[in-house]
């Protein structure tokens, strides 16, 4: 019986390369990065000193395959695969705003222009929202109370009358995040040129908020829902070893 294992073990050994061969290339996962260029300035370029541009994208070769025999055609799959993460392009007009206040009564302004463009949903999250509060800890009305809305092509009457949800108190606000469905907007690609939005902010001043400075430190959060593993979150950077992130398989099964 041992003899027999030996010469089939043996036969095994011998005919697995011949099969091999015979019946074609065989996948190699041996990766390498290749060069590349991007289009800018009307021509190819390969400058990443020139064209910072050049660093995102980069390119991996795998999967090599070779053969030799006598048969007459040779069948050799090919893939072709791109993974595109996430991208944010935001920008705030403003990230500040000061009232000179000289009389009690309530106020609104339009402080903050928003855009914002993503090729995939977008989360605005409010967190640290307050009322103003005095800096003297004084004994009458250490507050103020303040409101916002976002706004998109509505007016502040609009908003007092409840467009937009209204006005909405710090805690309401922070209460839940906004949501920019990419799904729902590929239709005219709004969010993917860019979306404008503004940010509204009403004011409330009694005769008895001594006269002394308010404060209020809040967050915005922009946080984009999906994002592909071989981005640092943290900084938008390349992991290091990008080549681990391969997947194998045909575009069928990425």
């Amino acid at each position: 019986m041992k003899r027999i294992l030996f010469v089939l073990a043996l036969s095994i050994l011998f005919v697995a390369p011949a099969f091999a061969q015979y019946y074609g290339p065989q996948p190699e996962p041996v990766i390498r990065e290749v060069g590349h260029w991007v289009w800018a300035d009307g021509a190819w370029q390969d400058d990443p000193a020139a064209y910072p541009e050049w660093y995102d994208a980069r390119c991996y070769a795998s999967t090599k395959a070779a053969g030799d025999c006598n048969k007459k055609d040779w069948k050799i799959p090919v893939w072709i695969m791109a993974s595109v993460c996430g991208w944010l392009d935001w920008e705030l007009d403003g990230t500040r705003w000061d009232w000179f206040i000289r009389k009690p009564g309530c106020y609104a302004a339009n402080c903050i222009k928003a855009t914002i463009a993503s090729n995939t949903d977008v989360e605005i999250i409010y967190s640290e929202f307050n009322d103003l509060e005095s800096v003297l800890g004084n004994n009458h009305k250490n507050t103020i109370p303040v409101w916002y809305s976002w706004g998109n092509g509505v007016t502040i009457n609009m908003i007092e009358g409840g467009a937009n949800g209204g006005w909405q108190t710090p805690a309401e606000l922070m209460a839940e995040p906004d949501l920019l469905d990419e799904s729902e907007l590929t239709g005219d690609y709004d969010l993917h040129d860019g979306l404008v939005f503004k940010l509204y902010n009403k004011i409330c001043v009694e005769r008895c908020n001594t006269a002394c400075e308010y404060f209020d430190d809040a967050l915005i959060t922009i946080s984009l829902r999906e994002q592909k593993p071989w981005i640092e979150f943290e900084t938008g950077e390349y992991q290091k070893d990008l080549g681990t992130y391969i997947k194998w398989g045909n575009s069928q099964t990425p």
